[in-house]
């Protein structure tokens, strides 16, 4: 069946309003029953479906020719009006003789049936739970109650106390059940076997397998009962099993039962109203052994130097002590414990060497736990100016210049446009605008970035055609770009692709000018500095390079005024122009740093307590209408410099997708990516699934 939501809108001839209703609906799952012909749909929507959509959806799944179809869905958003509720209610009480002397009001969380009538309230009372299940497969997660008008909610109350409650007598603890009397299925029950990502509504006599992998217990008030919240999960999915203590499960069959165990489970699948929602009773738990999924079959096994646990914020979920317990078990030879920023983990994960060691007894494997750490690396001082000499600011003539490009990499991507303004003195003298047509096609982002078509580049010229004129307007004066990393690389990348030789004129970038001249600023792009001086920017006319350039020639005049107010008069001032904590607003790498030895060990942990003082980059509040005493967002770093001199006992690596390296072979030229290479003892190669994202979604260009 092919099945799209667009042709649902478009038969029954949806308004806008109705059409939004189903803006993010999807099937997940579609099942089938062979015993009734049932086909259960799975579906997710952003809210619940009002009723009439609902009826539409099962009246095409009928035309596609499934009569017998259940619609089953999930939703984010728990809203549904009371007339939606109503109409609902209706379906359920043309099909049941129940609900039917009630009126449906909003409650506190959910809706509530008010009664008017004791009689009818009692009678409707154990469908309660069938009314629930209804709703829940609507996708109304919220609670349904049910109440009698306050008046004879009263008299009832009153009617009540005359009759107290027997008073319940707590049997002995031994006496309660016969625990020698073990309990065992009934043979002649037959258990169909599914997955738990199988159930969807209520089910009998099934069995799944399944690991055990959170157990909760609390005993119950009046008989002191022990009641097991057992979370269990497969491949696919988890759902919840919930044991009573009883004669089936005797207090000492329930303290079998532990996290990590494997299991088959028999039973039923059923709604719980005291949870609310669906779960697994079981009839029997048959334990069985655990299958052991870590197998590496490849002949020549790997060693992972690049591994974060659970003390890595945000970036690990295995404990240190599983990380080195699957490695021996894959036969690996070592593993690397390297948590982001952190070495709090290295205790545990000796620990659960240390018992794989002395398990082993005389004949010690050959496995070894290294010890080591991610860091954020970083340069400490900005790059304001390249090439800097000792001539005058005031005296320089400068061309500030923008490039358009096919994408954001010097090495893959290509020119598409060139503009530029000449300034002298701090007025425009000339502007130059030159489109260039790239050996490559647009793609949608940057035609839609840049507003420049295919059809704009069709009488274009090269880069070698049009190299000539762009050189003899740049000259030997002094560039200028926000972001000069790119634009500068970018042409001079040109000029490599065709012969030529790469410019060495000064270079003024005024993005990280910015960072040192407005150190409180959380944002320097071109538009956030134009802000700063009060200088128009339209961002619907924004990311065309005569547009850009223009417009950084005003911002980069005011600057020259503030650096002359300052006392900055030559290039070199000011390409020193910054402090001791400059390296705050610098771009970080990540950089995995490795233990060769004990002495490594010690320098490790001293790399780590400089980056948590000396370096530590502290980037303002948290919340920028905090107070004083609130949270300050802090981030550990360390020079390389620093790195250099205590890297005698450590190995570097160049670690992951946030790494120097893999940036610089993405974005740069060769000889940046050499430069980089040249600083590290090993480079990783991470598995290319790692980097599926970048170029599906065209960060890069291609897997290659």
């Amino acid at each position: 069946m092919n099945f799209n939501i667009s042709d649902v809108i478009a038969k029954y001839g949806y308004s806008e309003e109705k059409a939004a209703c189903l803006s993010r609906f999807h099937i997940a799952d579609v099942l089938f029953r062979r015993s009734t012909g049932l086909i259960i749909i799975k579906a997710e929507n952003e809210s619940l479906l009002p009723y009439g959509i609902y009826c539409d959806l099962l009246a095409y799944f009928r035309e596609c020719g499934l009569d017998n179809v259940k619609l089953y869905l999930k939703a984010e958003r728990q809203d549904l009006p009371l007339r939606e509720i109503g109409l609902y209610l209706d379906e359920f009480r043309s099909v049941n003789p129940f609900f039917r002397n009630c009126v449906p009001l909003c409650g506190e969380d959910g809706f509530l049936l008010s009664y008017a009538e004791e009689e009818d309230y009692q009678k409707d009372l154990p469908r309660l739970d069938d009314l629930k299940l209804y709703f829940y497969d609507l996708g109304y997660r919220k609670g349904i109650s049910m109440e009698v008008k306050k008046e004879e909610a009263e008299a009832i109350e009153i009617e009540t106390k005359e009759v107290p409650p027997a008073p319940v007598v707590k049997k002995p603890e031994e006496n309660r059940f016969k625990p020698e009397k073990p309990y065992y299925k009934a043979k002649s029950r037959e258990y169909t076997e599914v997955k738990i990502d199988d159930l969807v509504e209520q089910m009998n006599n099934i069995k799944f397998t399944g690991e055990m992998f959170k157990i909760e217990e609390r005993i119950t008030r009046n008989t002191g009962s022990i009641i097991q919240t057992i979370y269990v999960k497969d491949e696919d999915n988890a759902v919840i099993v919930k044991c009573v203590e009883s004669k089936r499960f005797t207090k000492e069959v329930l303290r079998e039962n532990k996290e990590g165990k494997c299991a088959v489970f028999y039973g039923n699948y059923r709604f719980d109203t005291f949870m609310n929602d669906y779960l697994f009773e079981p009839d029997q738990i048959e334990f069985i052994e655990k299958e052991n999924d870590l197998i590496d079959e490849e002949p020549e096994k790997r060693v992972e130097l690049h591994m974060h646990t659970k003390l890595s914020e945000m970036d690990g979920v295995s404990s240190p002590s599983e990380c080195v317990k699957a490695a021996y078990a894959m036969g690996h030879r070592a593993v690397a414990i390297t948590d982001h920023l952190c070495l709090q983990g290295f205790h545990e994960a000796y620990g659960a060497y240390k018992g794989i060691m002395k398990k082993a007894g005389e004949d010690k494997p050959d496995f070894k736990l290294l010890y080591g750490c991610e860091m954020n690396m970083v340069s400490q001082y900005l790059d304001i100016v390249y090439n800097s000499t000792d001539e005058k600011l005031s005296d320089a003539e400068y061309i500030v210049f923008d490039l358009e490009s096919t994408g954001l990499s010097t090495r893959h991507d290509y020119m598409i446009e060139f503009g530029a303004v000449l300034m002298r003195r701090g007025t425009v003298m000339e502007q130059k605008d030159i489109l260039v047509k790239p050996p490559i096609e647009l793609s949608t982002k940057i035609k839609n970035l840049t507003h420049i078509s295919e059809r704009d580049l069709m009488n274009a010229k090269s880069f070698a055609d049009c190299v000539d004129e762009i050189l003899d307007f740049i000259g030997d004066r002094v560039l200028v770009a926000h972001n000069a990393h790119f634009d500068y690389g970018l042409l001079n990348m040109e000029l490599e692709r065709i012969g030529r030789e790469p410019l060495k004129n000064v270079v003024v970038d005024t993005l990280d000018l910015s960072r040192t001249m407005f150190k409180d600023r959380r944002a320097y792009r071109l538009g956030n500095m134009c802000r700063v001086y009060n200088i128009p920017y339209d961002e619907e006319v924004a990311h065309r390079a005569n547009y850009d350039a223009d417009v950084l020639a005003q911002v980069f005049s005011f600057m020259l005024k503030d650096l002359a107010k300052a006392g900055v008069t030559t290039f070199n001032e000011l390409k020193n122009y910054q402090d001791e904590n400059a390296f705050v607003k610098n771009r970080a790498f990540h950089t995995t740093v490795l233990c060769r030895n004990q002495a490594g060990l010690k320098d490790l942990f001293k790399l780590v307590t400089i980056s948590n003082t000396d370096t530590l980059a502290v980037f303002g509040k948290a919340n920028a209408k905090a107070g004083a005493d609130s949270e300050f967002i802090a981030e550990p770093r360390i020079f390389r410099d620093t790195i250099n001199a205590h890297r005698e006992n450590l190995l570097i690596g160049s670690a992951c997708f946030n790494g120097e390296v893999f940036e610089m072979a993405s974005t740069r030229s060769k000889e940046d990516l050499a430069k980089a290479i040249s600083f590290y003892d090993y480079i990783e190669i991470q598995p290319l699934e790692n980097y599926r994202y970048l170029y599906e979604d065209r960060e890069l260009f291609d897997k290659e």
